[in-house]
């Protein structure tokens, strides 16, 4: 498997040394790592860690030849990104990324833009790795959010930071993992033998040893408030701090505090080393006194080492210390964490019970089994959707389709518009492009885009180009370039890419693609379909050339197979049958819901299911339904569905005296409790592709009288319907219930099965 990092910088910090403590410890013959580096400048006071990297790692640093260069560099990007609104990074990191592909990409830390992963990175999987509390942290990167459609999943090094980070961004919930920080234990032990790497205070006095950079999370002030407690109680001690001193403003206060207290001779900074195991080993405790810590390196090394831990409640020390068994644990305010100073520094049998308890201690094998976990290499399946909230038979079946192969590979939904609360598919990821910013200025008003500050200048002029191009009547080519430019790196992410419509204006971009398996799913009678208005025969123009690109077309069944491949020969063996799936269970669950009303038995109840558009030829169903009441059949027809023609077709009925027979129940969520009841459902549609009300009738046992139109004959047997060119009054008094028999729940299972295998056959 091959893995891409992505980091920034790396200096020497708990988060960076834990990352190459896990490099040092993946296997490389299981593992192909490349790490880059981002932006590893020379800074004052800081140890790289590039040195540590193993050899059979592939670094590429970035900035490396740069030198004073890079300064400028950052200055211009910082100026770029104000100006554009987006995050500009080093040709260098470009070529690399477009010259290499990956099962796996990582953008480390969540104060680097994930960005440049989420856009240049050609990977199958792409994670973030967050290693700060995200509610809390000075720094969270504003495009770790923005970008979280780019990416599979979000890597937590505590329980506790995830759970917190999941609150507040809700977007995480389900695509969150664990993987804890890891120490390289034998670097540990060596090191620690050897003599300190910095002086020692001279006397007999305790010594307390906090290593962090200096950094205001880290909260060295507290510690200088808590010593001068402590001392105005006569408890004296030393208390060594050892890290990077690069942030100047804060240092000057604490060093000034230090002075203006008195405490200069026993409060101590040594700066950074690249060595602190060797100090801490010795000192009699390590105190992590931070505001916030999602999962401290400095704990666990301590831990490794044998040295009871003084640790504030952050998420990631309530998770690694179990309170006076393994190290010590205060609240965040000076007068507990000087309470419980006091009372370690003055019992002994306390410090004597915690390196007791701290035997045995190691973190190596429960971090590499956590990153196997997200180290996944299943195949990924896009299902693509123009409006994941429009309700209709093509999305159910493709919604039914993808719970079915999620059992065998990964399955995300895509959707142009953003899901619905009420529409929103469970259990599944859904991308939308709703919230991009340069999608969303083209939506709205030019006045309102203009004036707005949460715009960039780029964006801004996206929008001014659009209008003339609107105007021109070529907005249609910038829209497939954002297309394009936004979502090229997000799809092709994926084994393979469904598009749900014959319809969906993202087909022609999804032509484009390089990686994936490109599958056209038509669920209609293509034929009869794009030659039904100008609208349908202007968006297929061109689809014979761009299906070419395409791996498979799915036509639902034989007969619209071989009407298909007659207009397009070129595509026949690229075109395969397959049938929509019946959710028998589900079906069935649905159809035991109580009705609100109560149906006549005494009368012939008919039922036609659908929306009330002009293909659907309702305006048969009326005149239908008027015969039958010249001829005085007692009968109900039930019109379930609304649309355009709703209230047209509730007028024309009015007109022709059928209000006491026909019933408009307008749009029902579920209509199985109505159709179970029903005597026949009855279909009269100008054309159609597998209707999914159909599958519905056969598990409830509900005859079905149809038009010979789209693959309805390759839906209803003998036993199950009757299906005719034409339907007249005569066919519905003369229908013969007695000939259709229940489909059992066994054949729908077989039925199901074969559907799946054949759909997974051209994945």
């Amino acid at each position: 498997m091959k893995v891409l990092f992505v980091i920034n910088q790396l200096f020497r910090g708990g988060a960076e040394t834990a990352l190459v403590n896990l490099l040092s410890a993946m296997p490389p013959e299981k593992y192909q790592v490349d790490l880059m580096v981002y932006d590893q400048i020379d800074l004052p006071d800081t140890v790289s860690l590039i040195p540590k990297i193993p050899s059979y790692v592939k670094v590429h640093n970035i900035a490396e030849n740069e030198k004073k260069i890079a300064y400028i560099k950052k200055a211009i990007f910082k100026i770029r990104n104000k100006i554009t609104g987006r995050t500009p990074f080093r040709r260098n990191a470009y070529k690399v990324l477009r010259n290499n592909e990956y099962d796996v990409a990582i953008s480390f830390g969540e104060w680097f833009s994930p960005s440049l992963v989420a856009n240049y990175a050609k990977a199958r999987w792409k994670y973030v790795w967050i290693h700060a509390d995200a509610d809390k942290a000075d720094f969270f990167h504003p495009d770790v959010p923005l970008y979280h459609e780019h990416f599979d999943g979000f890597i937590f090094v505590s329980n506790n930071s995830r759970l917190a980070a999941e609150k507040q961004y809700p977007f995480l919930a389900n695509r969150s993992y664990i993987i804890n920080n890891m120490i390289d234990e034998g670097e540990l032990s060596e090191k620690s033998a050897l003599a300190p790497s910095v002086p020692l205070p001279k006397g007999n006095l305790p010594c307390l040893v906090t290593v962090a950079n200096v950094r205001p999370e880290k909260n060295h002030l507290r510690q200088v408030r808590v010593m001068k407690k402590l001392f105005e109680k006569g408890l004296k001690f030393y208390w060594l701090n050892i890290g990077s001193q690069a942030n100047s403003s804060v240092f000057a206060k604490i060093t000034a505090e230090i002075k203006a207290l008195g405490l200069e001779d026993y409060f101590l900074f040594t700066g950074a080393t690249d060595n602190p195991y060797s100090v801490m080993k010795r000192a009699d405790a390590v105190c992590v006194l931070s505001d916030h810590e999602s999962w401290s390196m400095v704990i666990t090394e301590a831990k490794a080492l044998g040295v009871p831990v003084i640790a504030t409640k952050t998420s990631g020390a309530l998770e690694q210390i179990s309170h006076l068994e393994n190290g010590i644990l205060c609240d965040f305010d000076d007068g507990d964490i000087a309470e419980k100073i006091a009372k370690f520094l003055e019992n002994p049998e306390i410090s004597a019970k915690i390196r007791t308890g701290l035997n045995g201690f190691s973190s190596e094998a429960n971090a590499l089994s956590q990153l196997e976990a997200v180290l996944k290499n299943e195949e990924k399946t896009l299902f693509v959707f123009d409006d994941i909230n429009y309700i209709s038979g093509a999305r159910a079946a493709a919604l039914l389709s993808a719970e079915h192969l999620k059992e065998s590979r990964h399955v995300d939904l895509f959707s142009a518009a953003a899901p619905k609360d009420e529409n929103a598919p469970k259990g599944f990821r859904v991308i939308d492009i709703e919230k991009n910013k340069r999608f969303k200025c083209l939506s709205l008003p030019i006045k309102e885009v203009l004036k707005s500050h949460e715009y960039s200048k780029r964006q801004k002029l996206t929008r001014i180009v659009y209008a003339f191009r609107v105007r021109l009547k070529a907005d249609a080519s910038l829209y497939k370039k954002l297309l394009k430019k936004e979502l090229t790196a997000i799809f092709n992410a994926y084994d393979s890419v469904i598009v749900v419509s014959e319809a969906s204006k993202l087909r022609h971009f999804i032509s484009t693609l390089s990686h994936p398996k490109k599958i056209q799913w038509i669920h209609t009678d293509y034929v009869s379909w794009r030659n039904h208005s100008s609208w349908t025969k202007k968006i297929t123009a061109n689809d014979k050339k761009m299906y070419a690109s395409y791996d498979s077309i799915v036509c639902l069944s034989d007969s619209i197979l071989k009407k298909f491949v007659t207009l397009y020969p070129s595509l026949a063996s690229k075109t395969h049958a397959i049938k929509n799936l019946i959710d028998y269970e589900k079906i069935i669950e649905k159809s035991t819901q109580k009705l609100d009303f109560e149906l006549d038995k005494s009368k012939l109840n008919l039922i036609t299911v659908g929306r009330m558009e002009a293909e659907k030829r309702y305006d048969r169903i009326l005149l239908l339904a008027k015969e039958l009441k010249e001829r005085g059949v007692n009968f109900t027809w039930y019109l379930v569905g609304d649309g355009n023609l709703y209230e047209s077709h509730k007028a024309a009925c009015r007109e022709m005296g059928l209000s006491e027979n026909v019933v408009f129940t307008g749009y029902l969520s579920n209509a199985c409790p109505l159709l179970s009841q029903c005597d026949l459902f009855v279909l009269l549609s100008e054309y159609e592709g597998t209707p999914v009300t159909i599958d519905e009738a056969k598990v409830l046992g509900v005859p079905v009288l149809a038009r010979d139109v789209g693959g309805i004959r390759d839906q209803i047997t003998d036993k199950t319907g009757k299906v005719l060119s034409e339907i007249s009054a005569s066919d519905i008094v003369d229908f013969r219930f007695d000939l259709c028999l229940k489909t059992s729940e066994s054949e729908f299972k077989e039925y199901n099965s074969k559907v799946t295998d054949k759909l997974k056959s051209i994945l």
